[in-house]
């Protein structure tokens, strides 16, 4: 839109020129007067495109300025953003492998136990047959014990 404008302008500024060394020179008070009004409007013209162009690359350093505040910005949050991912990433691997090895103890304690278990097992059968062959002999000793009461009475008798 601007450089349409600055064409435009420019054309104004051009045209009036090329036409006037077109038709010639004349030294006539009114051509002499004509170009005075015409080289006031092209000064006039040529203050306002001046002061466009002027203000048009203020407009373009303010938006440089801002584009370059942005990208700066954004680099920033990035890097915070990198940074934030990093410092996850550790807390979570350290967070892993502390897990990882109380699993491993978990793990040794319960083969522990299960060894324990398995002794305490061997322990029962062997106490339980022990039990059971007592039982076995007190069972005979209680017969012996019947037995010799009842021989006793028929001596006695």
């Amino acid at each position: 839109m601007i450089q349409l404008n600055l064409r435009k302008k420019a054309l104004y500024l051009i045209l009036p020129i090329v036409l006037s060394s077109c038709i010639g020179t004349k030294s006539t008070a009114a051509s002499s007067g004509q170009n005075d009004v015409i080289i006031h409007q092209l000064r006039v013209e040529l203050e306002e495109i001046k002061h466009h162009i002027h203000t048009t690359v203020m407009q373009m350093n303010v938006l440089t300025n801002k584009m370059v505040n942005s990208e700066d910005t954004m680099f920033e949050l990035k890097q915070r953003e990198l940074i934030t991912q990093k410092q996850t990433l550790k807390s979570n691997t350290e967070q892993l492998a502390r897990l990882e090895k109380k699993v491993d103890e978990l793990i040794e304690n319960e083969k522990k136990q299960v060894a324990i278990s398995e002794t305490l097992e061997d322990e029962i059968k062997v106490h339980s047959r022990a039990l059971h062959q007592n039982k076995k002999k007190l069972h005979e000793i209680e017969k012996q014990a019947i037995a010799l009461k009842t021989h006793a009475q028929e001596i006695s008798e």
